[in-house]
Parts: C-alpha cells; structure tokens; sequence
C-alpha cells in the first residue's frame, strides 16, 4: 500500500487562454475543474498506474462528499480528517501560445490543533499498512512549519517517506531525513541559498544534502528536464519533446511515476525514466489531469537517461 498525505486541498480550476494579456480582457477558451491539492494529484497517479493508494490529510465538511464521490471515482482509498469549512479554489490560468501557467491559489482554511492532533495519529495508523508514505504540498493557514518533520519522525520505523515540498515545510522536513525530496529547481536554490547555474552545480547541491542523510534527492528542472542522484550514482533527463497541454500536475506525476517503480523494485535509474515518463504523460494533457498508464507507455521508451 502507498499512502499520500494532503494538508491544503484544493479545487484546481483551470481556464486556458489563447494568450494570456495582463490588464487586458482576456476570453477563454475552456475550463478545467476536479479536486486536488498535491497528494491528491500524486494518488491519482499512482491509482492510474495500476497500484493500490491511500488518500489522506485534510477534507472540508461543506463539500465532503463531492470530494469523496470524485476521488472514489478514481480508484483511490479514502481515508481524511474531516474539518470545518470549504475546500479553497486555485486558478490555474493556461496561455495556450506561450504554453506556461499562472496560478491563482487561495490561502486555505486555518487549521486547529484539535484536527492536527488527530491527522497525525490517523497517519501514523496508516503507515503501520503501507511501504511508501508521500508528504506532498503546501500547508494551511496556522498549520506548524514542523508538522512533515513531526510525521517523517513519528512514520520512520513503519514505511519510506517522500517529500514533496516548498518554502519552510520542506526546510523543516529535511531535518527528519525523509528517503527522497523532489525540489524544483528553484526550492532547491532557496534550500542552499544560492544561485545554480547549470547542471553540474545542481547536481553537487543535490548530493549535499545526500550527504545530510536524504537517500535520494530528484530535482525537475521544466523544460531543461530532471536530476536525481543518491549520491553514488547521477542521472540527468532532457525532456521528452511532446505537445505541452497543461503543466499543472507534472511534478506530481513525476512523484506518482518514481513512487510506484520504487514499489516495483526498479532500479535508481529506471525509477528515474518511469518519474520522467509520468510527468510528460501529464503534459500532454489539458488541465489539472496526471499520468495515465496508456500514455507513460507511449513516451517512455523515448525518456533518455544519461549518467553525469
């Protein structure tokens, strides 16, 4: 069983424009909406690729059950801490000539520490049953900046944990030494507190903190591609050339495609084609959609993996 964890879902609400022009009225040309939030997504994916999965975190009492009835729908277990409220909406605007995403996201619904009590014992019950635990997103508002620390600690002894995160939760997480991170280029820069200017610096900053203890770091890089290392071996992806549809769910997938050959006893490197696989999946599709099994299997014999 793998089990993700989402603390500030979402409903992703994608507009897609021919071009986007600022300050401008702007028609669009169609909408995208289904509920997420970054575990969620990763679930999705996971589910997609033919493996059992767990949703966990928080869902919101107004809107419980059209979150549930959709997440079911994709094959996904579903097992939350139920609180007050209504799930935020992020926009997600798709310029579809200059094919890049400008995000609108709410902040979310302030948490109590009565509800993070019982999300963490419910979390460690759940990975007591399962190989991979994924932390993935962002936090609510007056959630503590330690609380994927507090997990990873409390969920080592039962299963490997993935982080998947930014800003101050993924500063505090790595201190608890999760078995992987997948920063993007830019959480990484923020993590060392300095410029990258190309791969082989990349690349030396991922190893770092390999050598803090984290068993495998994977950056995504855009449209430059991915690194991951454990620090005995490297490998870097150039991204596959596909038609660009929506890029909104791509580093989940990537977490979704690494996750499940983890799971499967694939190697490093062939983990690392599967991740790479999974996010130009997504890419080829409109919206806030993930990976589907149909077309990882289109795209993965062209993912090429070099060694660096």
């Amino acid at each position: 069983m793998i089990t993700t964890v989402t603390l500030n879902p979402a409903i992703d609400k994608t507009v897609h424009v021919p071009s986007l022009e600022i300050a401008q009225l702007n028609r669009i040309s169609h909408v995208h909406v289904v509920y997420a939030g970054k575990g969620i997504n990763v679930a999705k994916g996971i589910s997609h690729l033919g493996h059992s999965v767990t949703a966990s975190g928080f869902l919101y009492s107004e809107d419980i059950q059209a979150a549930t009835s959709a997440l079911e729908k994709e094959g996904i277990i579903v097992d939350f801490v139920i609180c007050p409220g209504h799930t935020r909406i992020n926009t997600k605007v798709f310029d579809m000539k200059h094919k890049n995403v400008t995000e609108l996201n709410e902040n979310g619904v302030e948490t109590s520490q009565e509800y993070i009590d019982s999300l963490i014992n419910k979390i460690v019950d759940l990975s007591k049953s399962s190989k991979y635990l994924i932390l993935s997103g962002s936090l609510p508002p007056k959630c503590p900046a330690d609380i994927y620390a507090q997990l990873i600690e409390k969920v080592k002894p039962n299963c490997e944990v993935i982080l998947d995160a930014s800003n101050a939760a993924l500063s505090e997480g790595i201190k608890a030494k999760p078995k992987m991170i997948k920063p993007n280029k830019d959480e990484l820069i923020a993590l060392v507190g300095h410029d990258l200017k190309n791969i082989e610096e990349i690349k030396n900053a991922a190893i770092d903190l390999v050598n803090q203890g984290i068993e495998i770091v994977c950056v995504s890089l855009g449209h430059e591609g991915a690194i991951i290392t454990d620090g005995k071996a490297s490998y870097f992806a150039p991204v596959v050339h596909v038609q660009v549809k929506g890029t909104v769910c791509a580093g989940d997938s990537m977490v979704a495609g690494l996750c499940v050959g983890f799971s499967e006893g694939l190697s490093l490197k062939e983990a690392f084609r599967k991740g790479v696989a999974a996010a130009t999946a997504c890419v080829m599709q409109e919206g806030s959609q993930v990976v589907t099994k149909e077309l990882l299997e289109q795209v993965i014999n062209r993912v090429e993996i070099q060694d660096i």
